[in-house]
């Protein structure tokens, strides 16, 4: 096609736009196709980063459950230990830190400690219960066995 075009007629004019309308189609023939999958790409990007947040999610929760587990067994070894240290039973001992649990061991140990009966000065001088001193002994033996 030459330029300067000359159009005589409306019908000359409708060729040229289809032709022109053709060759623009013609050249984007493809762009439904890849609109579908930039679309389809974009989904999969989103699908992917859901499942990344939910695995982030899930990684600290489990980080959280470990430190929780590996606090506890750090206090059931320090329990253990001034335990096994002190001879205070390992049940009864409270605290949170080792210094703790060895401070709580400290204040428990002289309640826990064997203390020796209290000695009763006199206990040799207690009658022995075959002296009868009263004349109503005999008659509250009687009583006493007839009650058994």
């Amino acid at each position: 096609m030459e330029f300067p075009v000359t159009i005589d007629s409306q019908d000359a004019f409708d060729g040229l736009v289809k032709e022109r309308i053709g060759r623009v189609e013609a050249k984007y023939a493809d762009y439904g196709d890849l609109k579908k999958r930039a679309d389809d790409a974009d989904a999969a990007i989103a699908a992917a980063q859901q499942e990344r947040d939910q695995a982030a999610t899930r990684a600290a929760d489990l980080e959280t459950e470990v430190s929780k587990f590996t606090a506890k067994e750090q206090l059931a070894t320090w329990r253990s230990d001034v335990a096994t240290a002190t001879g205070i039973p390992a049940a009864i001992l409270r605290g949170s830190t080792k210094e703790e649990f060895e401070a709580h061991a400290a204040e428990l140990k002289p309640l826990l400690t064997a203390q020796e009966a209290p000695v009763i000065p006199s206990q040799g001088d207690s009658p022995t219960g075959t002296a009868k001193t009263s004349p109503w002994a005999g008659v509250i033996d009687a009583l006493d066995q007839q009650s058994t």
